[in-house]
């Protein structure tokens, strides 16, 4: 039975791993933005313009698909090791308030028409996906190392086939003599 300090302190880990979840999706995304844009205009600019311009070239943004993807699932990974307990819940809820905040972006927010409405809706239907499955990979290595703590043989090894000399059934004895009988 968990006390009240034990619920107390999941509560308290579980809004510390959205949050760091979703500052890391940020810091990952626009930290990338930000160096492609400087990369290309050969130093930082301050001019929304010239910055937008840069940014809304298809080669960038097809790459801001993809380090988008990689940021979500970075984010996925961070809330699911940082919550400890129900890490697909917590990528699911993750993946929720990322979409909200997309949904908010690309409808209300001042800076909404500076991104084509298809890379939008794209970074609606691949992030929270991506999120998600950060948080499914981080889930999978906590049950694998779990497993193997509970049967150390098989930790850390694959299973190696057995040569025909090992595949050989317990022998049986006949009216002439021993049979080994092989799979």
């Amino acid at each position: 039975m968990l006390t009240f300090k034990d619920k107390l302190i999941q509560a308290f880990r579980s809004v510390l791993a959205v949050f760091v979840g979703l500052m890391l999706i940020s810091l990952i995304a626009e930290g990338i933005e930000f160096m492609l844009v400087t990369l290309i205009h050969g130093s930082v600019t301050a001019d929304e313009q010239i910055y937008f311009a840069i940014r809304n070239r298809p080669a960038i943004l097809m790459a801001k698909l993809l380090y988008n993807s990689i940021a979500g699932l970075a984010g996925g990974y961070a809330v699911a090791w940082i919550a400890g307990r129900a890490p697909v819940w917590h990528g699911i809820f993750l993946a929720g308030v990322q979409l909200a905040a997309l949904v908010y972006g690309m409808t209300v927010a001042p800076f909404a028409t500076t991104t084509p409405l298809w890379v939008w809706l794209l970074l609606a239907a691949t992030m929270p996906v991506m999120i998600v499955a950060g948080s499914l990979l981080r889930f999978r290595q906590t049950a694998r190392r779990q497993n193997c703590i509970a049967s150390i043989r098989n930790c850390g090894e694959r299973k190696r086939r057995r040569t025909p000399e090992q595949r050989v059934l317990p022998t049986a004895k006949s009216g002439s003599g021993i049979i080994s009988l092989r799979l």
